[in-house]
């Protein structure tokens, strides 16, 4: 909350639980979301009680930029895993994306070492690629926000590309 407020730009992974996410206040209605307050009790945690279409931090946090995963298919859609729904920004490739990796991955022979590589999958393989492009776009402008780096992901994307029911 304090870096948005300090005009730190916050890009990240709306997690991998397949839940909907949604923001508190909707933006079609200006009031709380009808799905903000809903709750689960978890027996298996001493009957704590839990929140589950607010996602996680600090991907829920307001201003920050949220990001889901698509899969490997060809037309665009969700990856079963990624959270979904309204609080989602914006979307980005995150199945079976080449990664570093510890040594239970494939040695990486080119450079020599103890360099290992694999193939994983997560909206934290997405993440990385939505902040680069903004890292890009912001390059030498002084004082871009969220709201402008968001803008400029939505002027640049395509609208209603995306199947969020698979």
């Amino acid at each position: 909350k304090d870096a948005v407020e300090d005009g730190i730009i916050v890009i990240a992974a709306a997690s991998n639980d397949n839940l909907m996410i949604v923001p508190e206040i909707d933006p079609t209605t200006g009031a709380t979301h009808q799905d903000w307050n809903n709750t689960v009790t978890l027996s298996s945690l001493g009957n704590a009680v839990r929140h589950y279409h607010r996602g996680s931090a600090p991907g829920s946090g307001k201003g920050v930029i949220c990001v889901g995963s698509i899969s490997t298919d060809k037309d665009f859609i969700r990856s079963s895993f990624s959270n979904y729904g309204p609080k989602v920004d914006v979307w980005a490739p995150g199945s079976l994306i080449p990664s570093a990796y510890s040594n239970a991955g494939t040695a990486d022979t080119k450079y020599g070492g103890s360099n290992y590589f694999k193939a994983i999958s997560g909206t934290s393989m997405a993440c990385p690629q939505v902040s680069g492009m903004a890292a890009m776009a912001a390059g030498n402008k002084w004082r871009y926000t969220s709201k402008d780096i968001l803008g400029l992901i939505q002027q640049n994307s395509k609208l209603n590309d995306l199947t969020i029911d698979q």
